[in-house]
């Protein structure tokens, strides 16, 4: 009876020992990661999804976890899950999925985190400077132009506000240049349009004697002399037609290549500044407003 009542007893003990375990799994997980322990926390996070209770905070620093070991798949991935789970802080979730797609390059998928986290919260701030900086890198300036703008609504005492006009006017100047850049080439392709050519028709007939009255071979020689020399002016004048377009063609080339070099230079001028808001540590990338993009240095476009 005594064993039985032992057996009892460790079967007890070892349920409470596991329940306890798991119910501690979280929070020590969560302590570890506070405490700059990612790698270490995250087997405890794991364990922390098969308890009967999931905490749901576990979606937001379990993909953090990830995130600061750079497995930004396991990240996402976890991400993903907790953003189809009811009652999770989706805000923040897809905010720091934004980040995560970000650091990979894929800013296609970042855009769409980061208007999810909108989406959950129109108040709320990070995203929208974020997803400004996105549109920077897809090269969509008046999107990005949009964001800043309503980044500084949401968050007018940010310290950052002298800095985000200054990138709201490089982005009006290189957009104001590009609309009048394609004024000039629409310009230029509609004067190069008028062409048509003035067909005249040679309706003079070569009148033949019906009397048996034969023309006037004598200017056959003189004619014959004139359509040799319209013939070389016309090749002359066709020649230089030619080398005229050639050189045309040529400093267009030229012109071409000077204002994609400048356009390139100007560009990553913008994605510069850009970088140097997207300053998402992630240290402060938590449960909070936390890992928003930053901008901490002034740019100029020539």
């Amino acid at each position: 009876m005594s064993v039985r009542r032992n057996v009892t007893a460790l079967c007890i003990l070892s349920v409470l020992h596991t329940v306890l375990l798991c119910a501690g799994s979280f929070e020590d997980g969560k302590q570890l990661f506070v405490n700059n322990q990612p790698q270490e926390a995250i087997p405890l996070l794991e364990a922390s999804l098969a308890e009967p209770d999931v905490n749901l905070d576990v979606y937001v620093y379990l993909p953090l976890a990830y995130y600061q070991i750079g497995e930004y798949e396991k990240a996402l991935d976890i991400s993903n899950k907790g953003l189809n789970i009811k009652g999770t802080n989706r805000r923040i979730i897809a905010f720091n999925a934004g980040n995560t797609a970000f650091a990979t390059g894929d800013y296609v998928n970042a855009n769409i985190y980061y208007s999810m986290a909108m989406e959950a919260d129109s108040s709320y701030a990070p995203p929208v400077l974020n997803r400004a900086n996105t549109y920077i890198k897809l090269d969509k300036l008046e999107e990005a132009v949009r964001d800043y703008t309503k980044y500084l609504t949401l968050a007018p005492t940010t310290p950052q506000r002298p800095q985000i006009l200054d990138i709201i006017r490089l982005l009006n100047g290189e957009i104001a240049l590009r609309k009048q850049q394609t004024a000039v080439i629409a310009g230029t392709a509609g004067g190069n349009g008028s062409g048509g050519g003035n067909a005249q028709g040679n309706g003079s007939g070569s009148g033949s004697d019906i009397n048996g009255g034969s023309a006037n071979n004598g200017s056959v020689s003189g004619a014959s002399s004139d359509n040799i020399a319209q013939q070389g002016t016309a090749d002359n004048e066709a020649a230089q037609q030619a080398e005229q377009e050639r050189l045309a063609a040529e400093r267009k080339a030229a012109e071409d290549a000077v204002r994609s070099a400048a356009a390139a230079r100007r560009k990553k001028l913008l994605e510069d500044v850009a970088a140097s808001l997207q300053q998402a540590e992630t240290t402060k990338m938590q449960a909070g407003t936390e890992g928003v993009i930053e901008y901490e240095q002034k740019s100029e476009l020539d």
